[in-house]
């Protein structure tokens, strides 16, 4: 049972006690923090991240998360989801059996289509291509570009995770536009959130080529915004002042 640390997993018994025994009477007793998890194991950091990536897709998208119409193939050891939403459509399909397949995703039109947890992207030339699953292989499929934040932390503990300070924004405080510029030119097509001080997403899209972001569709206050570019996270704030 994952009890605590949601999907990171915790090895001790919810009735660990303090002395390191196991009793019934010991279940709110205080237990250990092990943040040795996260930086000394590759795969929980990886198991966090793959849910953050999920997470994300289904809370952000429409057409994820309210799809005007969803079609299940459950039937066997390949399973297949596909969400037909006003943007773009999703199809997610697995191998759950113990030895490779061959299956066709079934995707539903030609064209560029792409993976989400990867990155990659590949043109379909044919509905009923076939592809090489591995045993317990998944794929995220789009037929829009999304952008996953989350792919340059997967696999990678936090103490791996690079942060920088090279990215200025201005104006500061701003009265309704603010830009953003690197020292390194890597912000085009990363992705940022405006979150208020009280925890609350606002904003969120991807920065284009001239990294300009309009805040018309918040209020004046102190913000701060998180930017995820394919090789750092930067977090930074900044005030908004509309005459």
């Amino acid at each position: 049972m994952i009890w605590q640390f949601d999907e990171l997993g915790y090895d001790y018994s919810i009735n660990h006690c303090t002395n390191g025994t196991v009793n019934e009477n010991c279940r709110l007793d205080q237990k250990p923090v092990r943040w040795d998890y996260w930086t000394g194991i590759s795969d929980r950091p990886d198991l966090y991240y793959q849910h953050a990536m999920f997470n994300h897709l289904k809370t952000n998208y429409s057409s994820v998360n309210a799809p005007s119409a969803h079609f299940l193939t459950s039937n066997g050891s390949f399973k297949r989801l596909q969400l037909d939403g006003q943007d773009f459509t999703t199809i997610v399909a697995g191998n759950f059996d113990v030895v490779n397949s061959n299956k066709a995703v079934g995707f539903t039109k030609t064209g560029w289509w792409y993976n989400y947890l990867t990155g990659d992207s590949m043109e379909v030339t044919n509905t009923s291509m076939s592809m090489d699953f591995a045993p317990g292989e998944y794929a995220i499929y789009t037929s829009k570009h999304i952008v996953n934040p989350f792919l340059a932390n997967s696999n990678a503990s936090v103490d791996r995770v690079e942060t920088r300070d090279d990215i200025t924004i201005f104006p500061n405080p701003s009265t309704g536009n603010i830009s953003l510029k690197s020292a390194n030119g890597e912000l085009l097509h990363s992705y940022f959130e405006i979150y208020q001080f009280s925890g609350q997403k606002v904003l969120d899209g991807v920065i284009g080529n001239n990294s300009n972001i309009s805040l018309d569709e918040i209020s004046n206050g102190v913000y701060y915004i998180k930017i995820y570019t394919p090789k750092y996270i930067k977090t930074t704030s900044f005030v908004l002042t509309k005459p």
